[in-house]
């Protein structure tokens, strides 16, 4: 099943969720939602992220914002319905790797000093 879940798509990736419909996922974390992260769960996401107590609202919620900005009817409450126990881990492996296509690539060689 892990391999019905993702596929790389030019624009990000897709995920298949429980009621059998392909969904885009935006492609980068973006500042906004990296600061409605911290208001929602009331956190410092520099210090914090990874640490956060409610592991499962913390992937809900990011989930959410990661597909809401293609599926704009979408909930959250949608999101957590789409999402079977099973599923979690493989959810959490395609937001790790979105949020390292979100981080900058460095090129060439460092200057020395």
């Amino acid at each position: 099943m892990a391999k019905r879940l993702s596929n790389v798509l030019s624009q990000g990736k897709s995920v298949v969720l429980a009621d059998g419909k392909e969904y885009k996922l935006y492609p980068k974390i973006t500042l906004n939602m990296l600061a409605s992260l911290e208001d929602k769960f009331d956190m410092d996401i520099f210090e914090g992220f990874g640490k956060q107590k409610r592991q499962a609202a913390f992937t809900r919620y990011l989930l959410y914002l990661l597909l809401s900005k293609f599926q704009v009817d979408i909930t959250e409450e949608d999101v957590g319905e789409l999402v079977g126990i099973g599923e979690i881990g493989v959810i959490n492996g395609i937001i790790d790797e979105i949020m390292k296509d979100s981080m900058p690539v460095e090129t060439g060689e460092k200057e020395k000093n």
